[in-house]
């Protein structure tokens, strides 16, 4: 504990620690104003902050390793011990520090930021901030055992600049996510209605830079223990095999967008009369859903859009098991009916729900505290493509307050009864508000007014626009619609900023 409290005065007390703080005092004051938008957003912006931070511990602890000084060799004379005391040092300084942040989070967060979104929001700043301190203290202190010289000064720059420039590529893959030792929303627009999610694939890429810190770490000790280096090298090449199979693994579980096909849903001889759900929506999605068809003509199978990401466990025709494929984002039934059927089709089905676009942007999620299903656009629920109305009846078993295009029957239990051509839910950082008769649910960094008058000059640059349908041109210009919900979805599938569900509209978020 004295060698700690040694390590943290030297460094505490330098002239660079001091030019740090002021230069980090700066920045966060001219970024303290984002709080509001939200702690995610903040935390995205604050790059510089951190990567200032982190330049300082790469040089502080360079220094302290080539230190020969006789108080310094008294206090510790094992340089792997010194490493490791300089490392949590460094660890403690970076919790000090992170109090200034933090403390501004509490005071200047949106008064309607939920304390779940906050503490999250808070959760995640602290794990990127000590991570990359980490990494930084790692870097400085392995070059500056390994090289012995003034050129570990420099070695220890060119390591750590290059995590710097990969950070600064957009991850469209997983690899870029994972190389990111800072937010991965840093250099592309975020979604501050989601959040954090933290989920496996953020865990495995923060576990990815760990393992990276325990890699230096042993390269150190193979040079610096050689009665131990079999043993060390081992352990370093199970450190490097996990670092190289994290992306793989991910990668063949990374949910991006795709565009469905419509070539398989065409010529149907069958219509979707009712909707009964049992829906349960936290870390997982997870469905019964009960259809009612009718057949305006003979057929000879049953063709469902239903995307790949979830797994169908079970489907019945009036309960009984039916033989089914599931590909290409299409359930097909091979089923023999005659023109004026009616018949129960029962689908259980899961899948988890957190798919990005091709920029690495939540588009499709579903999370404890924040969800977006538009099912208008997304094949969330097994549906027929372009039908009509349908009569729905849905029970939601969710841990966040969701909102949808179908309204609730209870304040108290989310059982969503009503007639739409599409179930469309939402969940995260949303304000409800009632105006003039409409419902608005938009985000928490939104003001109301702000709001309709963006909404107002949307719909007005629309409705010179031929290529939108004329009942739902209708619909806007005699603001024939009760709720206004903003959500996401890719342009790709609608470059529309504005769709109408019944008497629902949906605006596209951007922030």
């Amino acid at each position: 504990m004295k060698t700690n409290l040694f390590y943290i005065k030297t460094i505490t007390r330098s002239a660079l620690f001091l030019l740090t703080l002021l230069f980090l005092f700066f920045l966060t004051y001219n970024l303290y104003e984002s709080i509001f938008v939200s702690i995610t957003y903040f935390t995205a912006n604050y790059i510089y902050s951190i990567i200032c931070f982190n330049l300082f511990l790469v040089t502080a602890s360079t220094y302290t390793m080539l230190n020969r000084s006789n108080v310094l060799i008294f206090l510790e004379r094992d340089s792997l011990k010194k490493q490791y005391s300089l490392i949590l040092s460094c660890g403690i300084i970076s919790l000090i520090i992170a109090l200034l942040p933090v403390s501004l989070m509490f005071l200047f967060a949106n008064d309607l930021t939920q304390p779940t979104f906050l503490l999250k929001g808070i959760t995640h700043f602290l794990i990127i901030w000590l991570i990359s301190n980490t990494l930084a203290a790692v870097i400085g202190s392995s070059m500056g055992l390994l090289i012995k010289n003034k050129f570990s000064y420099l070695s220890s720059l060119i390591v750590y600049g290059f995590f710097v420039w990969v950070s600064s590529n957009i991850p469209i893959k997983p690899i870029n996510k994972y190389l990111n030792i800072f937010d991965d929303n840093t250099y592309i627009v975020s979604n501050n209605l989601s959040g954090i999610i933290f989920n496996t694939d953020y865990f495995l890429d923060k576990l990815f830079i760990i393992l990276i810190i325990f890699s230096f770490i042993f390269i150190v000790r193979i040079f610096l223990v050689p009665k131990k280096k079999i043993i060390n090298s081992l352990i370093l090449s199970i450190l490097i095999v996990s670092i190289f199979s994290l992306p793989i693994w991910s990668n063949s579980n990374y949910q991006t967008v795709t565009f469905p096909t419509n070539q398989s849903m065409k010529n149907i001889s069958y219509e979707i009369q009712e909707y009964n759900m049992n829906l349960e929506l936290n870390n997982k999605l997870k469905n019964k859903a009960t259809l009612k068809i009718g057949f305006l003509e003979n057929s000879k199978d049953i063709v469902l859009a239903l995307d790949n990401i979830f797994s169908v466990k079970n489907l019945k025709i009036s309960n009984s098991p039916t033989s089914f494929t599931h590909n290409n984002n299409l359930i097909n039934i091979p089923s023999t009916h005659k023109k004026g059927d009616v018949i129960t089709l029962t689908i259980d089905y899961e899948g988890t729900v957190n798919m990005n676009n091709n920029i690495g942007f939540n588009t499709y999620y579903v999370a404890e505290s924040a969800i977006n299903l538009p099912g208008s656009v997304f094949d969330w629920y097994p549906n027929l493509r372009n039908q009509s109305s349908i009569d729905f009846e849905v029970t939601v078993n969710s841990s966040a307050k969701i909102y949808s295009n179908i309204s609730s029957l209870s304040s108290e239990e989310e059982h969503l009864v009503g007639t739409a051509n599409s179930l469309n839910i939402f969940a995260g950082q949303y304000q409800q508000a009632e105006v003039d008769g409409i419902q608005y649910i938009i985000p928490n960094s939104f003001t109301v007014n702000g709001f309709k008058s963006d909404l107002e000059s949307i719909i007005k640059s629309m409705l010179g626009n031929k290529n939108f349908p004329e009942d739902d041109l209708l619909v806007l210009k005699d603001k024939k619609y009760k709720r206004v919900i903003v959500g996401i979805w890719p342009f790709g599938v609608s470059s529309s900023p504005v769709q109408i569900i019944g008497d629902t509209i949906l605006v596209y978020y951007n922030q």
